[in-house]
């Protein structure tokens, strides 16, 4: 791969959907009606968002040598996403995702599958040192043996790391990651426990600061995000949209910040961007209602601005 390109890690599954009534209460017994099965993983929404926008995409993932799997690569390859250095191994079950539509809300389970971490050949470690920006989401380092040495490597030839987190860091290593990324984000309910671990908010931001991490965005949801670097924090607004459908959002927001970081935009210019891309992807059902071109995303952007003017 020739031009600048950003390398997404795992993860791939099928997003299995479902209709209930109402959700049942725990040990009581609930009918449910089996909806459409599409393409799904946080992972490779984004991957497929980024390559729209007008990036160059790499996706890395174990996956086994199933149909299923066959048919969701070959969609990341149409959507422009390069599936070359997709490891396909035997004895790796699949991996999916529940979700389950009640009249006003949606529950989803994800069915996580051991996966073994696979020695990567000379031409996948390659791919990784010369990435713009790794991006890792869902703890799935344990993909790659010996991680954090590995990753120390790619740092050292001029890869960049972002880490979604949604949650605490489950052990010390995931800390470590965090530590040599560039872009730390962090969703509120993830940033509020982290603040808590860390002591506080002063601590958790010291700490990774001095670590070396760039930049931190909180997503916010309805109320936007939130970016914080050592010299600035501030607050980017939502759209006063009502939503369609918010799954995906936040893969949007945070594939088409790193798109804008590629494009060398100033940090407040990717937040901006950012959050156009999420709301115009909140109009629209499913999770990779985010895909459109960096163009179509502005026009959104400029039609809402023209209409709350």
């Amino acid at each position: 791969m020739k031009e600048k390109y950003s390398v997404f890690v795992s993860i791939l599954h099928m997003d299995e959907y479902y209709s209930v009534e109402s959700w049942p209460e725990e040990g009581s017994k609930a009918v449910i009606l089996q909806g459409e099965s599409v393409p799904g993983g946080s992972v490779s929404n984004a991957a497929c968002v980024f390559s729209a926008l007008g990036g160059k995409a790499a996706f890395y993932d174990v996956l086994s040598k199933s149909s299923t799997n066959d048919f969701l690569l070959n969609d990341l390859k149409k959507s422009g996403v390069c599936i070359d250095y997709v490891s396909r191994v035997d004895g790796v079950n699949d991996s999916k995702c529940l979700i389950i539509c009640s009249e006003h809300e949606r529950t989803i389970l994800y069915v996580k599958q051991p996966k073994p971490a696979n020695p990567l050949s000379e031409k996948q470690i390659e791919m990784f040192r010369n990435a713009d920006f790794i991006y890792l989401a869902g703890w799935n380092e344990s993909l790659f043996p010996d991680y954090l040495h590995l990753f120390a490597d790619f740092a050292a030839h001029g890869a960049k790391f972002a880490i979604d987190v949604e949650g605490s860091f489950p052990d010390e290593n995931a800390k470590r990651i965090a530590e040599q990324s560039t872009v730390i984000f962090f969703n509120k309910f993830g940033y509020k426990a982290n603040c808590d671990d860390f002591g506080n908010e002063k601590k958790l931001l010291e700490y990774f600061f001095t670590c070396g991490v760039q930049i931190i965005v909180i997503t916010l949801g309805k109320d936007g995000c939130r970016v914080i670097t050592k010299l600035d924090d501030y607050i980017i607004p939502a759209f006063d949209i009502k939503p369609v459908d918010t799954n995906g959002a936040g893969d949007t927001f945070n594939a088409a910040f790193l798109y804008g970081l590629s494009k060398k935009w100033k940090i407040k210019e990717a937040a901006e961007f950012a959050i156009g891309a999420a709301n115009r992807s909140i109009t629209i059902k499913g999770a990779r209602g985010g895909t459109a071109s960096e163009e179509t995303v502005r026009k959104f952007m400029e039609k809402y601005s023209d209409s709350s003017s």
